[in-house]
């Protein structure tokens, strides 16, 4: 399994500030698109930040290994997808609230690198997902409720995009298989 703080780590290492949450992100929306060789959707989404020759390969392999592991998971079902975050016991609910907002920063970058041309008039479940992700990409914390309150509703918006993510994936994917399914 993967572990938030290492992938953040290599990331960072590489002069990137994404992050795990925002990086499984963008390798789930990537996933949710049934086109393309993996290595290269990676390079295509990391070319624009100029990376040296080393760091893209460090940076793509890692992720490589995401992308399979996401893709796996996916199509294996909903039990399994867990979302990549900072540990709840050594994270504040601001820290907690921007590895949200980033993983579907991540996310809706992905799907944008994969071919979906726009993500705003995206159809049926897949598109009303997506526009709340983009609601969700904007969040920021709140210093004024208590922190029980809004760590349960990070766990709740937490499960949200677990389950959208899988509902997504199938959609898209279940669109593709179609003989005249549009992905949009």
């Amino acid at each position: 399994m993967h572990s938030y703080r290492k992938l953040t780590e290599t990331l960072r290492a590489q002069g990137l500030a994404m992050d795990a949450a925002e990086a499984q992100g963008l390798v789930s929306g990537l996933v949710c698109v049934p086109d393309g060789e993996p290595r290269a959707l990676l390079q295509d989404a990391f070319a624009q930040y100029g990376l040296g020759r080393e760091e893209e390969a460090a940076v793509v392999g890692a992720l490589l290994e995401l992308y399979r592991d996401t893709a796996g998971v996916l199509a294996a079902g909903m039990s399994e997808f867990d979302l990549l975050l900072p540990d709840a016991d050594e994270a504040d609910v601001a820290d907690l609230t921007d590895a949200l907002a980033g993983w579907c920063r991540g996310f809706l970058y992905g799907l944008i690198e994969a071919g979906v041309p726009d993500l705003e008039h995206l159809g049926g479940d897949a598109g009303e997902i997506v526009r709340d992700f983009l609601d969700i990409s904007e969040a920021v914390a709140d210093d004024q409720g208590v922190e029980q309150e809004q760590l349960k509703a990070l766990a709740e918006l937490q499960e949200y995009i677990r389950v959208g993510v899988q509902l997504v994936y199938e959609e898209l994917r279940g669109a593709a298989a179609a003989p005249s399914g549009p992905l949009h």
